[in-house]
């Protein structure tokens, strides 16, 4: 005896949270105006002011200073974070051990070799 299998039909997934039939209309967000085309609300760029501000009151009241500079030899951005009272470099990106690698590096170029062979 042969079996006839009814076919199955699924809601659309908007008809399932409660909308009796999808709508043409883009979606609106709460201040009304349309998602945009992904669907998806955009969230508003943070205010970078204010994460300034509060990463230099932290460096002001854990007494340290920060510098920023520019190692010309090894093409490479260095920033210093020392102790504010006695003026030790308690971090420093990129180590100096990674600088004097790209200065080799950056001279190897002129020079023909990557490994200094005086003693």
């Amino acid at each position: 005896m042969p079996y006839e299998i009814a076919p199955v039909t699924r809601p659309d997934a908007r008809m399932a949270q409660g909308s009796a039939a999808p709508s043409a209309e883009p979606p609106r967000v709460r201040d009304g105006g349309a998602l945009p085309p992904g669907g998806k609300a955009v969230p508003p760029a943070p205010d970078l002011s204010k994460v300034v501000e509060a990463i230099e009151r932290f460096i002001r009241d854990s007494a340290r200073s920060v510098s920023f500079s520019y190692d010309d030899a090894a093409g490479r951005s260095v920033i210093v974070v020392r102790d504010g009272s006695t003026g030790e470099v308690l971090r420093q990106f990129p180590l100096e051990e990674a600088l004097a690698v790209a200065r080799r590096l950056a001279d190897s170029a002129g020079a023909g070799g990557l490994l200094d062979l005086r003693a």
